[in-house]
């Protein structure tokens, strides 16, 4: 992990804790709502200011949440239900013999199709096709 990644990590995990922190801790919620109060219009905005960066804090991290348990589902049931239902119909050795010639097979795509070398004066993409380059 390079440093501007490491400094992103730290900076993402800083703000999460200070809205955590205000979110989870009565005596922040205390201190703004005191300062809400306060009467001095400085305060009160310092206040109103914590307050909702707090909230939409908070709104923004459930947004994440409920996204992220969205993507779950659907990549559950997209990769899932087939190969639950593979398995059920074929058994388990099966299952795994077919898993390991689909991935094969797709191995085998993506070599032949982004390979490409270049020999003396012909290129090679993939395995059964070459051309020819004239000077």
């Amino acid at each position: 992990m390079e440093l501007d990644e490491k400094a992103g990590l730290i900076c993402v995990i800083w703000e999460l804790f200070l809205i955590f922190s205000a979110i989870f801790m009565p005596s922040v919620w205390h201190a703004f709502l005191w300062l809400l109060a306060s009467g001095n219009i400085f305060l009160e905005i310092i206040g109103v200011i914590g307050i909702a960066i707090a909230l939409i804090g908070f709104l923004i991290i459930l947004y994440y949440v409920i996204s992220y348990i969205v993507l779950a589902l659907v990549i559950l049931f997209t990769f899932g239900a087939p190969a639950l239902a593979l398995y059920y119909f074929l058994g388990l050795d099966h299952s795994i013999i077919l898993a390991l010639v689909i991935a094969v097979a797709i191995i085998l795509y993506l070599v032949e199709t982004r390979a490409v070398r270049v020999e003396h004066h012909t290129v090679t993409v993939g395995l059964n096709r070459r051309y020819v380059i004239k000077r």
